[in-house]
């Protein structure tokens, strides 16, 4: 993890660096692809450890897709001027499952992993 923070400071830097005043970063998107599928499988193997599926990842990811695009509907892509009240109320929910499913990868993590072998081996 102090290697990613790490290593997307830098880009970010250089992204600042070679493209001044730009909103797009293609360094530092770059960066974070090449660390997306190492950090997963990271995470998996950690869920592996302590007897959890590796689909744990997954739900994670999808409440953080559903939490975007119920955001993205309600408020950016709306064709009305104010985010509807039943839109806000969905980007609460997403907001508040994102935040328990974050929680709990959290607990797993610190989980010490379990003795001998395990389904996953």
């Amino acid at each position: 993890v102090l290697f990613t923070v790490l290593i997307g400071f830098v880009s970010g830097l250089v992204d600042g660096i070679i493209f001044p005043g730009n909103d797009v970063s293609p360094i530092n998107s770059i960066v974070s692809l090449a660390v997306l599928l190492p950090g997963l499988a990271v995470a998996v193997r950690r869920l592996h450890d302590i007897d959890r599926s590796g689909w744990w990842i997954g739900g994670y990811y999808l409440g953080m897709v559903a939490y975007i695009i119920f955001a993205a509907v309600s408020v950016g892509i709306s064709p009305y001027d104010d985010p509807s009240t039943v839109g806000l109320a969905l980007i609460g929910i997403g907001g508040i499952a994102f935040l328990v499913m974050t929680i709990v990868l959290l607990v797993f993590f610190c989980t010490r992993g379990t003795a001998g072998r395990n389904r996953f081996g």
